[in-house]
C-alpha cells in the first residue's frame, strides 16, 4: 500500500483554501482533545459518506468508480486556518496512479457537505 504525499500535501492545500478562505499551514487546535476528536470525527464521517454515496456506487460495486476500490483509509483534521483531509490508497505511483489520485482530490475537493466543516 502506497501513501501520495503529494496528494496529500496537494488535498490539504486546497482544502484549507476552500474550506478556511486561505492559508495553507497545518491544523491549529484551539478546542479541547474531546472536543478536537470529536470534529474531526465528524468530518472524516461527512468526507467517507460523500465519497460512498457518490463515488463508492451507495454499496453497489457495479455502480461504483473505477477508482474508489482502491481507497483504504480517510482522514480529516480539522484546525483552525486549515482543513486536511488524507486519502490513503493502494495505488502505485506511476503516471496511471497519480492521474487516478488527482481524481480523487478532485472528488474530495467538491465535497458539498464538506464545506459546513467548521474550521474554528
Amino acid at each position: 500500500m502506497f501513501r501520495f504525499r503529494w496528494l496529500l500535501a496537494a488535498l490539504g492545500l486546497l482544502l484549507a483554501l476552500s474550506l478556511a478562505g486561505c492559508g495553507g499551514s497545518p491544523p491549529e487546535q484551539t478546542a479541547s482533545p474531546q472536543e478536537q476528536a470529536k470534529t474531526n470525527a465528524e468530518a472524516t464521517n461527512a468526507v467517507k459518506q460523500y465519497l460512498y454515496e457518490n463515488y463508492g456506487g451507495n454499496g453497489d460495486p457495479k455502480l461504483a468508480t473505477s477508482w474508489y476500490s482502491n481507497i483504504t483509509g480517510v482522514e480529516v483534521r480539522v484546525g483552525t486556518k486549515a482543513t486536511v483531509a488524507e486519502v490513503k490508497t493502494t495505488l502505485y505511483p506511476d503516471a496511471e496512479g497519480k492521474a487516478v489520485a488527482r481524481t480523487i482530490a478532485g472528488a474530495v475537493l467538491t465535497c458539498d457537505s464538506c464545506s459546513k466543516i467548521s474550521t474554528g
